[in-house]
């Protein structure tokens, strides 16, 4: 129907094109005719065709307007053609862009192929869809890491248990990451080192009940700890782990090692292992989570010390209580005892009074000594030092046997000695030697001074002046007999002193 459409509007145009050169022949004759005041006819017609060839030549117009019509035509057929396929085309295109912008309304970023002659626009759009591919990618990132930090965030508020808390973390860090193994080490202190604890190991599904300690350097996972920084193998070697789950064992593929750090301070070591790799936003993602699960188990830890300290404190508090009440009583049995003591040091001063009064009369009776376990004197009242005749400071540190009397036999000496030696008092009658030369006789008492635990410190001498000399020896004799020691004959003008 079209191109007879065009068949008739060309031979209308021609037609039209005849007729208006038809004008010019018809419009010149006319014209001739009235200038040449000629009637038409005819004759006067043809008349004016023998003049010349300009009325021929006029009369050639139809065919020669109509062949120009027909010419023109032609070009604005050819014209109307070319913006006829140009509007198709940019129809096309036209659909085709608005099926680019609904693929794009609707997310589709597929590799479908699109139809434009236009190469620069073809260009432009392709780039287009490549900007937008890769940026619905980076907001899918960003959403899932959004996503993971806000989920995370409510899992780090689940619990104080840091058992509990591993538990929870490994398991959804696994699943949320798209691995298929994980496991958690704590710094603890196990006696006098640091190692690192597995708190919680979590594959397919299912928490795993291990124990398992690490040193510090030990393994990639104690490496992990001293370099502080995160370990990826894209490599596993078949001998590091092995997943297991219900239908056998395998060796993952993957393995990442990431410090739980905060502040450059690791408090453990999470491992992940799984049979795919992960891209670094997602790596990215566990670093950043492990960040939020080290503060965590800071904050676990102390709370758990502040609890520690605060149990302690109301122990002590209470243990101080009780030791004030144990001092609050004492003051009071204190109190008590010093009201007993004041009566006691009262008596106390009577009895010191009393004895001082005794030693007073001891002094004055009593030669009195005391010596070391050698034989030392390290003590003498008065009334040895006057009997004896020596001062004080020539006895003070002087063996005991300075006043030993050479009539004594060593057999008295030695019973004396035995005796003392054994912790038993001796008594006896003694001839001692003065300082000139002299002699006096002495009922002699030695008693073992002992301390608490019953070891002798001491001894001490207690003498009383046998001034009476006949009697002295008749006392000395019967007791050298009773022990068959050598008898001292009576001097005879003994003289008897009285001291």
């Amino acid at each position: 129907m079209a191109m007879i459409e065009k068949k008739e509007k060309n031979l209308n145009l021609t037609r039209i094109g005849v007729l208006l050169g038809a004008v010019f022949p018809v419009i010149a004759i006319l014209s001739d005719l009235l200038w040449s005041d000629l009637r038409f006819s005819a004759s006067n017609v043809f008349s004016l065709f023998e003049r010349g060839p300009l009325h021929w030549i006029i009369l050639s117009a139809p065919l020669i307007l109509g062949f120009v019509f027909s010419y023109f035509k032609r070009i604005v057929e050819r014209r109307e053609n070319v913006l006829h396929d140009d509007r198709n085309k940019n129809q096309q295109e036209l659909k085709q862009l608005e099926l680019f912008i609904a693929d794009i309304e609707r997310g589709d970023f597929s590799d479908k192929k699109y139809s434009f002659h236009n190469e620069h626009l073809s260009q432009l759009l392709i780039s287009l869809k490549k900007k937008l591919v890769s940026q619905k990618e980076e907001d899918e990132k960003a959403r899932w890491v959004a996503e993971g930090h806000a989920k995370f965030g409510e899992v780090f508020r689940m619990t104080n248990d840091l058992v509990k808390l591993s538990d929870e973390v490994v398991r959804n860090l696994v699943k949320y990451v798209g691995l298929n193994q994980g496991s958690v080490f704590i710094l603890e202190k196990k006696e006098e080192d640091k190692v690192l604890e597995l708190k919680s190991c979590y594959a397919y599904d299912r928490k795993k009940f291990i124990n398992k300690t690490v040193a510090l350097g030990e393994g990639l996972v104690g490496q992990c700890y001293l370099e502080n920084e995160t370990i990826v193998l894209q490599q596993v070697p078949p001998d590091y782990i092995r997943i297991t789950s219900g239908l056998g064992q395998a060796t993952p593929s993957f393995v990442v090692i990431v410090p739980i750090k905060a502040n450059d301070i690791t408090e453990g070591i999470l491992e992940l292992a799984g049979f795919s790799s992960l891209p670094d936003y997602r790596i990215t993602f566990i670093e950043k989570t492990c960040e939020g699960f080290a503060s965590m188990i800071r904050s676990v830890k102390v709370n758990d010390e502040t609890k520690a300290l605060l149990t302690e404190t109301q122990n002590q508090t209470e243990e101080l209580q009780a030791q004030e009440e144990e001092i609050r009583q004492n003051m009071e049995e204190m109190h008590a005892t010093q009201e007993q003591l004041t009566r006691q040091l009262e008596e106390s001063k009577i009895l010191t009074d009393r004895i001082e009064r005794r030693q007073q009369v001891m002094a004055l009776t009593t030669i009195l000594s005391e010596t070391d376990l050698t034989g030392t004197i390290t003590f003498v009242n008065d009334k040895f030092c006057e009997v004896s005749k020596y001062s004080r400071e020539e006895l003070m540190g002087r063996p005991h046997n300075i006043v030993r009397h050479p009539d004594m036999p060593k057999e008295l000496f030695k019973l004396f000695w035995e005796t003392i030696k054994h912790g038993n008092v001796f008594r006896g009658i003694v001839k001692n030697r003065t300082k000139d030369g002299g002699h006096y006789w002495v009922d002699a008492t030695i008693v073992p001074i002992k301390d608490h635990e019953g070891k002798i410190m001491k001894y001490t001498g207690s003498r009383y002046h046998l001034e009476d000399e006949e009697l002295a020896v008749k006392l000395y004799n019967k007791q050298a007999d009773q022990h068959r020691w050598p008898r001292v004959p009576l001097e005879p003008n003994y003289t008897v002193s009285i001291k």
